[in-house]
């Protein structure tokens, strides 16, 4: 059972006085570059975001001082990898299949049951797959989803993949090590390849 009873933005008493930024809804209303409606004043994370997460915050934070001092941000702000921790672990970023084809964008979907992977049976971790989005038309992965032991830990070579517009085929460069629950993102990639090639 997942009982997510979420969280709102808090700001009471933070403005002295009279000095009340503009909203949208609870949080606070922020451009691009993090401003809030009072000049000189910059809001990230939690208080203005739409996802709040910790690695947000972070992201957010250090991409508002990089253009405060005029570097450029390398991070991609908008591919937010999610995490559950639970057992096991849910781990997801990018576009689902529904999105993708949503937003007109053909895809083709690549799947491991982990029923295989040493790993999963040795931890006798229970049903866990690996499922991966990409274009079906360039082989650009484009979303990622996991729900098996560490995916919260494995989510972040995928972000990774998908912020640098790698392929299916050239995700398969890398080796995977053996017994590692990570070694099944091979055999998804595998089977993406194959339906790829259809």
């Amino acid at each position: 059972m997942l009982c997510a009873i979420g969280r709102r933005p808090y700001h009471e008493g933070l403005f002295a006085e009279g000095l009340e930024p503009e909203t949208d809804g609870r949080s606070l209303h922020v451009d691009s570059q993090f401003c809030t409606s009072i000049p000189g004043v910059y809001a990230v994370g939690d208080v203005s975001s739409r996802y709040q997460l910790a690695h947000v915050a972070a992201a957010q934070g250090t991409a508002c001082v990089e253009m405060l001092c005029g570097v450029e941000c390398l991070t991609d702000l908008d591919l937010v990898p999610s995490c559950i921790y639970c057992r096991p672990e849910i781990a997801t970023v990018g576009m689902t299949e529904a999105e993708a084809k949503a937003a007109g964008i053909p895809v083709k979907v690549g799947k491991c049951v982990m029923d295989g992977n040493a790993r999963t049976l040795l931890a006798e971790a229970g049903r866990s797959f690996m499922k991966l989005v990409a274009d079906a038309r360039t082989g650009q992965l484009l979303g990622a989803h996991l729900m098996c032991l560490n995916s919260t830990d494995m989510i972040s070579q995928l972000s990774g993949a998908i912020a640098d517009h790698l392929t299916a085929r050239q995700m398969l460069h890398a080796m995977r090590p053996h017994p590692t629950y990570e070694e099944a993102l091979t055999d998804a990639l595998h089977d993406l390849c194959a339906r790829l090639e259809q």
